[in-house]
């Protein structure tokens, strides 16, 4: 059996190496950009003058009786963006055994007041993309319904 000169294995190892270390960097560098571009459950974009959305949450999602609802709000369609600010009126109809909670980004105040209900303003003229994360509690997870209503 033929040895092999120390400093060719040396080099292997090296190279070895840096391909793991690569690797390692690229994986850690997916975990933090897919945890940064969150998927949202509706988009509410720019339409027309007035917007009516009604959608209905799916109970089959809730884990622990609780889950997060990501809603995006943008104020452009098809890369034309608002020209003028555009208002929302979100709306939410519930079970009395659930509670809900609206949070802008990664903000921890509840949006909502006591009629489960937020007004929203999005500037014109300039690119805007907001998530907004909607948490639902519920004691009974077989009796979920909410409704959602979003008008501009």
């Amino acid at each position: 059996m033929k040895k092999i000169p120390k400093k060719v294995l040396l080099v292997i190892f090296i190279l070895l190496l840096i391909l793991v270390l690569g690797l390692v960097i690229k994986l850690i560098s997916l975990k933090v950009s897919s945890k940064t571009k969150e998927k949202a459950d509706i988009v509410v974009p720019i339409e027309k003058d007035k917007l009516n959305i009604d959608f209905r949450v799916e109970a089959k999602k809730l884990k622990n009786n609780e889950m997060y609802y990501v809603i995006r709000i943008i104020n452009y369609r098809n890369k034309k963006v608002a020209k003028k600010d555009v208002k929302y009126k979100m709306g939410f109809i519930c079970n009395d055994d659930t509670k809900l909670e609206l949070f802008k980004e990664k903000d921890k105040k509840n949006l909502l007041n006591s009629k489960n209900e937020v007004k929203l303003k999005v500037a014109g003229k300039k690119k805007e993309n907001t998530l907004y994360k909607l948490h639902i509690k519920t004691k009974d997870v077989n009796n979920v319904n909410i409704d959602v209503n979003i008008d501009s």
